[in-house]
């Protein structure tokens, strides 16, 4: 699905919540090509954050925020597959978001890429 899809099911879900997208530096470069990647920017907000080997953007648009963190070598990419692989890979998020994930069977291989409708 694409991530304005996404945005916008969750919105209506959950109105009362201020959603954010949130990307790392190795995504910043490609960002225009996502599906309205200008109403994602305008209406949710971008928070970029540092990757090895991808330098930060110098200057962004209003309502992206670029993040002066400490550079951790872990992806989102790595973490849905090591789930889809069946890997415990709890102590890499709030244990929250991890049960949220293992009761709805996100990320596993069945036919479904990323479980969200």
């Amino acid at each position: 699905s694409y991530t304005i899809n996404t945005m916008e099911k969750l919105e209506s879900m959950y109105p009362d919540y201020d959603f954010r997208i949130i990307i790392g530096s190795d995504n910043w470069p490609r960002f225009p090509e996502w599906r309205d990647s200008e109403a994602l920017i305008e209406r949710y907000g971008l928070i970029v954050y540092p990757r090895r080997d991808y330098p930060l953007p110098d200057i962004v648009p209003d309502n992206v925020t670029v993040v002066d963190a400490p550079m951790v070598d872990i992806s989102s990419t790595f973490i849905r597959e090591c789930i889809a692989e069946g890997r415990d890979m709890n102590f890499f998020m709030p244990p929250q978001v991890y049960e949220y994930i293992e009761r709805n069977k996100l990320y596993k291989n069945d036919g479904k890429q990323y479980g969200i409708e």
